[in-house]
């Protein structure tokens, strides 16, 4: 058995329970795939850090049944392992919006991210990232916020960089 030394780290502000937006970028055997999500979900207490979704994602059995996972609920990872592929890497941003016990503030908060979300599923499609996931009715976005969370994306997702028309 040949042994390797694997590095992982985060920054600590990764830890932060909030709103995140990220891109699950994976070098399956299938080739990339990439997984967009976000974490917050319909109660007050999910809004969870990047880096616990990030764990949660590639746990096959993670603590939550109700929690989605990439690699045990997707059709298109269904065949693949995670420990058969190259780099899995995760790209957040965030925390966008901090945790809230407000639940009016939590549901505007949660809507803009869905759009958000939504947004960033259209556009690394459109730039021709293979993105193996869709949504449905994303409402109404915040342009101006989107305008500087899509900056940030494109700093790891080059062709983001060119506007979309």
């Amino acid at each position: 058995m040949l042994l390797r030394t694997h590095i992982l780290s985060a920054p600590g502000v990764a830890v932060a329970d909030g709103f995140w937006l990220y891109a699950l970028r994976v070098e399956s055997p299938k080739g990339e795939l990439i997984y967009v999500g976000m974490t917050g979900s319909n109660d007050l207490r999910n809004s969870k850090s990047a880096f616990r979704r990030f764990w949660w994602h590639l746990d096959p059995h993670p603590p939550k049944s109700k929690t989605y996972s990439v690699f045990r609920d997707s059709p298109d990872f269904a065949d693949i392992d995670p420990w058969q592929c190259g780099e899995i890497r995760m790209v957040a941003v965030g925390p966008i919006y901090p945790v809230t016990n407000n639940r009016d503030e939590f549901g505007g908060n949660r809507k803009q991210m869905l759009a958000m979300e939504g947004q960033l599923i259209n556009d690394l499609d459109a730039a021709g990232y293979n993105v193996v996931n869709k949504i449905n009715g994303t409402g109404a976005l915040d342009d101006s916020l989107w305008q500087q969370v899509r900056a940030e994306f494109a700093l790891h997702f080059p062709k983001l960089a060119n506007p979309i028309h």
